[in-house]
């Protein structure tokens, strides 16, 4: 029988998860500042104080942190860091020494946000202090907005209205901001437990998308093609003939990458390099493969123009993970391991206008990773927006 030692039990999420452990074969200890506030709640399960933790001699197999100060909260920067940094630094100090080696940690995808509320500070600085423990086996949990059965803090509004126009609502919302049922955080944190399959370290979490994110997503998909074909198609007859010119060869660069489901197809560029280059990813090759109007081409981002070809196709959207070549086996494994694969690639995404490119595979991979549990409209429209202004600086060569 595994012993779990919770915090932050009496909490709505910590309820979800109690729940859900009522018919698990588990031993339960719960800790927190007000004991008898969880002997009521759970009077079945071991309750104790913070202070009774640090002198505990049971043997623990897994801590699962959820105490937090939440951004809904009243409070003061001290306040916040004293729960959400000095309190997780207390977990983290009381697991080192008691060699527990698997600690669970709830936290927030706000964390890789330009917020500047005391929550989200605290909860950048509470992954800081993680890296004091590297012989831990640290796994965060990163979740947006979570929601129940009924719903709680920011959406509590939604239970006011009558079911249909709740759900309709709550779709509305779900598309501008991503959010994750508890059932789903619930499931993670179990496997988590279970330990049966590899996973990594660092765990995302949202909502897939439903229709209307699929219909802008489209949308926005044959916009652009539309608009690239009906007034610039001058300039792909400008560009072929430059790079036909500059030097030998076609102008069109056709490769094979792996796409959604891993399944491989021909992605279509203006060509960049000299013919013969061997054929591996950009970090690989030499910066004097690359031609002279190349170096223009893919400052520019021009080179990526015939990818409409593509997107015509099916097979990459505007924005996404970039498609990798199959001979870039750490990078699909990093990608497989995380479900990247699960949706189409882009031409451009999140890990691009960062400067994230494949010379990093696992950076890399959680960064796709941490763009499909973060995609809403919102976020879309900015990653096009910044592509457009010259953010990013395309791959790096060798």
């Amino acid at each position: 029988m595994k012993k779990i030692l919770i915090t932050g039990a009496t909490g709505f999420f910590g309820q979800c998860l109690l729940n859900h452990f009522n018919d698990m074969d588990y031993e339960l200890i719960l800790v927190g500042r007000d004991v008898e506030v969880i002997k009521q709640l759970y009077p079945k399960r071991i309750a104790i104080t913070y202070e009774e933790m640090m002198s505990l001699q049971t043997k623990i197999d897994v801590i699962i942190h959820l105490a937090v100060a939440n951004n809904n909260a009243d409070l003061s920067f001290e306040s916040f860091f004293k729960v959400n940094v000095e309190l997780y630094g207390d977990i983290l100090n009381f697991a080192s020494q008691n060699s527990i080696q698997k600690v669970i940690n709830l936290t927030t995808l706000h964390v890789f946000t330009n917020k500047k509320d005391n929550y989200t500070k605290t909860k950048k600085l509470a992954l800081e202090v993680e890296k004091k423990y590297k012989e831990l086996k640290i796994y965060n949990v990163f979740c947006p907005m979570i929601y129940g059965k009924t719903f709680s803090r920011k959406l509590k509004f939604l239970n006011l209205f009558p079911g249909i126009l709740s759900a309709v609502i709550f779709n509305i919302i779900s598309n501008i901001f991503p959010v994750v049922s508890s059932k789903s955080v619930v499931q993670s944190i179990e496997e988590l437990i279970i330990d049966k399959i590899k996973i990594p370290k660092n765990i995302y979490i949202s909502d897939d998308k439903d229709i209307l994110f699929t219909i802008f997503k489209k949308t926005l998909d044959v916009s652009f093609v539309i608009v690239i074909i009906l007034f610039f198609w001058w300039a792909f007859i400008i560009l072929w003939l430059a790079i036909r010119i500059s030097s030998p060869g076609p102008a069109i660069f056709v490769q094979k990458r792996i796409g959604k489901n891993g399944l491989l197809f021909k992605c279509y560029k203006f060509r960049t390099m000299n013919i013969g280059t061997k054929n591996v990813g950009t970090h690989e090759v030499n910066k004097n493969s690359i031609t002279s109007i190349g170096k223009f081409l893919r400052s520019s981002k021009l080179d990526e123009l015939p990818q409409i070809i593509n997107i015509i196709r099916g097979e990459l959207s505007l924005v996404g993970p970039r498609p990798g070549l199959p001979s870039q086996t750490k990078l699909f494994e990093a990608r497989n391991l995380r479900k990247v694969y699960a949706v189409l690639p882009g031409i451009t995404g999140l890990s691009q206008i960062n400067n994230i490119d494949m010379s990093t595979p696992n950076k890399l991979a959680e960064s796709d990773k941490r763009y499909i549990t973060m995609r809403s409209i919102p976020l879309e429209i900015k990653i096009v927006i910044l592509t457009f202004f010259g953010r990013g600086s395309g791959d790096k060569v060798k």
